[in-house]
């Protein structure tokens, strides 16, 4: 008699309920669907008390009712996320609303509608924590007294609270609903992206200046962390909006966030000059900024040096007690070397700095040395945004003022930074240790040994900060003077990248000088958990020269889930979209090309491979008709299978058309030239 082979249903219901403790939440669903046993035990308070579907692109409507039908299960969850959820109906969401426990709520870039919201809050009495797209549909008479007297109670209980906007006329409904939120601790306003606004932003511009901002009714009184992330480039008073919000709250508040997107220097200045805020309370903050002014259509927007602003800074970091910042936003300042080292001083124990588009005032030997004293007394730092920070020189390296950053994780700085002299081209040399041209036309050197990445820029920085997971060089072509130290970046200068094995997120842009791109072909051995690629930009732009090696680098990218690619004269040929198939990780592809070689069928058959791929952007010079086509034909083929799947085949004379109905994340991630580590850090 055969012996029979032992299984998961021999071990004990406690053994089964640590297992699926460490299982993702998406995968929860299929377990309990297995049998009646692991249905009961997967609704174990240990199990589903958290649950995260967030990101989860084969989840769909059927799927989600039924795993939240048995009763048990539903009084045990307490936090469910649901963000970039954008797939799901809105009647998929009602079913929250039997979630009588449930404390934290996030719905971030999904369809919930407000009569969906209001039933959730009507049959929740207990919810702390909500994150909600504002549905566009929403008018005045949504939000008067008589809608808004019985959600009264489970507002005011509300302790956290972050809403999306999609309108910028929003913000004035949103003090309709702001009066009953007295109990708010965190309060986020952010915006979706300029493109999926549905407004002119020239009447906006007009309008939005004449509304009465003033919130007269609205309390906060335990509000200690707050985030405005809005642009003035709307039309928005993004200034006063801040100052209004602001002073609503105690004035002695013990603040542990102060986070307004533009202009958070002049808006706490004036308000601290007021006496509506403290000068104890800010320096005892955790997040604080004190950027400038914002970038406003690509360009820069620096004023001429404000002496109040450094001057209130000064005074910040010359108070008696040293500030307890953590986060800390210096964006678009005019910054003096000295702030940088008096900064370094009083402020050891920051993590995430962010100083993106800052004019640093000074010699460039002064400003490496302040940067190097300020990296040294800040060992903490985790995240450093240095976009478009540029320091023009060729004598001092700024990368070995950042080495001393050894817990560094997350990095951004512009590709002026790896500037360095231009060698003369050698002659031919078969000498052991030396690096090997066979031909003097630039483009085609070859044999390029591990010793060329111990001459570049960025070696001592890559040598000694082990743990980085997330790069951007992002180069800068519109101004003169940096688009020629950008111009001296070379494939050799960015071998050294193939030296943190810890690296998840990769960015270059504007680096025009990249010739053969073999660089990639290192990063791809020497990477093994890249998960994100986007390059921009990369090398001359009348062809695509690194396109054989990122050919030969695919077949290494196992870990690939996001792969961006903008060049202007990219060969989307048949054996291209070939070589992504070894990417089987991949879920978002976005392809920017002036080419138009590409053809339906391949572009179907690299589809139908990729498994797991739910995003799909392709802007191209192809005809309109054969766009439309093979949208239609990638749509009608997949969208069943992957309820998430969206695919945008568009030309470039079409291109506008198609981000009216893109998730909002994914066109800010795919089209904007921002580095993925200019994200806020909260």
């Amino acid at each position: 008699m055969e012996e029979r082979q032992p299984s998961m249903c021999d071990l004990a219901d406690e053994v089964l309920v640590h297992v699926f403790s460490f299982l993702p939440s998406y995968d929860l669903l299929s377990v309990s669907a297995t049998c009646g046993r692991f249905l009961k035990i997967c609704s174990e308070k240990r199990i589903v008390r958290k649950l995260d579907f967030s990101r989860c692109y084969f989840l769909n409507d059927s799927g989600l009712k039924l795993f939240l039908q048995p009763k048990l299960r539903r009084h045990n969850i307490s936090e469910i996320n649901f963000n970039l959820c954008y797939w799901l109906p809105s009647s998929a969401f009602s079913v929250i609303s039997q979630l009588k426990n449930l404390r934290v709520l996030h719905v971030l870039e999904c369809h919930v509608l407000w009569s969906t919201l209001r039933k959730i809050l009507m049959n929740i009495s207990e919810l702390e924590t909500l994150s909600w797209t504002w549905d566009c549909n929403i008018r005045d008479k949504d939000l008067d007294a008589a809608i808004l007297e019985p959600l009264a109670e489970p507002l005011s209980k509300l302790k956290r609270l972050s809403i999306q906007l999609t309108d910028v006329f929003q913000l004035t409904l949103l003090v309709h609903l702001l009066q009953y939120c007295r109990g708010l601790e965190e309060l986020t306003v952010s915006k979706r992206s300029i493109s999926t606004l549905r407004v002119n932003l020239y009447l906006a511009s007009i309008q939005v200046g004449n509304v009465n901002w003033r919130p007269a009714r609205v309390e906060l009184p335990k509000l200690r962390k707050l985030y405005i992330l809005l642009d003035g480039d709307l039309g928005v008073d993004v200034t006063r909006f801040s100052t209004e919000i602001l002073s609503v709250c105690s004035a002695d508040a013990a603040w542990e966030t102060v986070w307004t997107s533009e202009n958070g220097c002049t808006v706490l200045s004036n308000l601290c000059d007021q006496k509506k805020m403290s000068v104890k309370g800010l320096v005892n903050a955790e997040s604080i900024n004190l950027s400038g002014s914002k970038i406003l259509q690509f360009q820069i927007i620096r004023n001429d040096p404000n002496p109040s602003q450094i001057e209130f800074i000064n005074k910040l970091l010359e108070y008696k007690v040293p500030p307890k910042w953590r986060h800390l936003s210096l964006d678009s300042m005019k910054v003096p070397y000295e702030l940088l080292d008096r900064l370094g001083r009083r402020c050891p124990g920051l993590e995430h700095v962010s100083m993106q588009d800052c004019a640093l005032q000074g010699k460039p030997t002064e400003v490496v040395d302040a940067l190097s004293h300020f990296t040294a007394s800040c060992q903490n730092i985790t995240y450093l945004n240095l976009s478009r920070t540029h320091i023009h020189s060729l004598e001092v390296n700024p990368c070995v003022a950042l080495s001393n950053l050894t817990a560094l994780q997350k990095l951004a700085i512009p590709g002026c930074y790896l500037a360095k002299t231009a060698q003369q081209p050698q002659r031919p040399s078969r000498e052991e240790g030396k690096v090997t041209f066979k031909h003097k036309r630039v483009g085609l050197t070859t044999a390029v040994d591990d010793k060329v990445s111990s001459r570049s820029r960025l070696h001592p920085l890559t040598e000694k900060c082990s743990q980085l997971t997330h790069l951007a060089v992002v180069g800068n072509l519109i101004d003169r003077v940096c688009a020629e130290y950008c111009g001296r970046v070379t494939d050799e200068d960015l071998q050294s990248v193939s030296r943190c094995p810890q690296l998840e997120s990769l960015t270059l842009t504007n680096i025009v000088n990249i010739r053969h791109g073999r660089f990639l072909e290192s990063i791809a051995t020497g990477c093994p958990r890249l998960r994100c690629l986007r390059l921009k930009a990369v090398g001359p732009t009348a062809t695509c020269s690194y396109s054989a090696a990122l050919l030969r680098a695919f077949r290494n990218f196992t870990n690939l889930k996001d792969l961006r690619l903008h060049q202007n004269q990219l060969d989307l040929t048949q054996q291209f979209l070939k070589g992504i198939q070894c990417c089987k990780q991949l879920e978002r592809l976005s392809l920017i090309s002036r080419n138009d070689a590409i053809t339906v069928p391949a572009v179907m058959n690299m589809v139908e491979k990729l498994l797991y791929l739910t995003m799909v952007y392709l802007l191209m010079s192809t005809p309109t008709a054969i766009c439309k086509k093979l949208q239609k034909a990638l749509t009608g083929k997949f969208v069943k299978s992957r309820p998430a799947f969206r695919a945008w085949v568009k030309s470039h004379q079409m291109a506008d058309e198609c981000r009216e109905d893109m998730p909002t994340f994914h066109l800010e991630e795919m089209l904007f030239a921002q580095p993925i580590t200019a994200l806020l850090p909260y």
